[in-house]
């Protein structure tokens, strides 16, 4: 009896033993060793950045041997701080993928590891919306460089040619820095502020933009169109040809203006499903009366003469709550990627030799009669006109 109850006490010590050793104290089986390295939770590993911006994410991991240490592979652009990766984007470059490769390492407290490759795609400066252009007002010099509230980076030099190629060459030169090119004439457009009497922020001019005989810049070309843009009169030309015109036995010297980024997207414009008349504007939610462009009887004039008495002005041409536009107003209906105007606003006539024109309420102040700028709805471009003169009228009504 005794040496049954001996042997009972010692099959009752080797079980505890066996329960409080190498186990994990509740089913007796042993502790599970941890082997597997972190799991990386980032929703995604590709990721877009405007050239020469910073761009910084949260490396994310989860792991039972926590904390989670993270490192990365020695990379140019890339920068790491606990578990912020931050990529400084180089500048954007033509005809390169543009996308750039870090490994990140992940590591748990008892050294188990994984790893996982993160992209970054630069893509190009592009100006930021700009719902109605008000002219850059606020530029900001620094060094060879001036920035406007677009975003857009405009080069603080400027040379006079002759030829379109050479105004394409000065801006593309290496040494001015990559991804600069020609301005595009709604980009140079927008530097002016026709309150102030057409001129453009005098940082930008330097001075050789204040003489005549250099006030007019190449603008990029579209398709096969050449453009300039001449700051006295504040208004865009189609060019013959790639040759500045000869003034006075001599090719006349044009500006070039060298900016990088691009522009900003087209206005979107829709019919409005409960006013047939209306056209509502996406991007600013300001609507637009249509234009009977093959209608020529709806002409008015800005202020009526002696042949156009029996009219009613413009303006009051308009229904009640709208109004003339400004020119701003009226070239926010270009795409300036096509030379077209919207057709929902001003739909082509059906004669295809008409060139309708759309009054603006801009007045022109470098004039000693009353003009006021327009916008032509087949050429796109922008002058102005004695008030006199009869032109269609679109009116706008700004969302309150």
């Amino acid at each position: 009896m005794v040496k049954s109850l001996l042997a009972l006490s010692m099959i009752a010590s080797l079980a505890l033993v066996t329960v409080g050793c190498g186990s994990n104290g509740d089913n007796g089986s042993p502790a599970p060793i941890d082997t597997a390295g972190p799991v990386f939770n980032n929703p995604t590993t590709t990721f877009h950045t405007q050239e020469e911006h910073n761009s910084t994410i949260t490396l994310q991991a989860t792991d039972p041997s926590a904390p989670v240490m993270f490192s990365i592979s020695q990379t140019p652009h890339f920068m790491l701080a606990g578990s912020a990766l931050t990529f400084s984007a180089p500048a954007y470059e033509d005809n390169a993928s543009n996308e750039y490769y870090v490994t990140v390492t992940a590591k748990d407290s008892v050294g188990n590891s994984s790893t996982k490759i993160f992209s970054f795609i630069v893509d190009p400066l592009k100006a930021s919306p700009m719902p109605v252009p008000v002219g850059d007002k606020n530029l900001t010099v620094q060094g060879d460089i001036i920035t406007g509230p677009t975003g857009l980076k405009w080069l603080n030099t400027t040379a006079s040619v002759t030829k379109y190629s050479d105004a394409v060459a000065f801006c593309e030169n290496p040494n001015n820095g990559k991804g600069f090119h020609i301005a595009r004439r709604d980009q140079i457009l927008n530097l002016i502020d026709y309150s102030k009497g057409n001129g453009v922020n005098a940082s930008l001019l330097e001075d050789e933009f204040d003489k005549n005989d250099k006030a007019t810049t190449w603008a990029q070309k579209v398709a096969d169109t050449y453009f300039s843009v001449n700051f006295v009169a504040g208004a865009d030309v189609i060019e013959p040809g790639e040759d500045t015109p000869i003034s006075g036995g001599n090719a006349a010297q044009y500006t070039v203006m060298c900016v990088k980024g691009l522009p900003a997207d087209p206005h979107t414009f829709v019919a409005d499903e409960q006013n047939a008349s209306i056209v509502i504007d996406q991007t600013t939610g300001m609507k637009w009366t249509k234009v009977d462009t093959d209608n020529d009887e709806i002409r008015r004039a800005i202020e009526p003469d002696a042949t156009t008495a029996s009219q009613q002005k413009a303006a009051d041409y308009c229904p009640a709550g709208f109004r003339l536009p400004t020119i701003n107003e009226l070239r926010t209906l270009v795409d300036y990627s096509d030379n077209s105007v919207n057709e929902l606003v001003a739909p082509k006539p059906a004669d295809t030799n008409k060139e309708p024109i759309l009054w603006s309420s801009t007045k022109f102040t470098n004039s000693n009669v009353d003009k006021n700028y327009y916008l032509n709805t087949k050429t796109t471009l922008i002058s102005a006109e004695v008030t006199s003169e009869a032109y269609f009228v679109t009116c706008v009504k700004a969302t309150q």
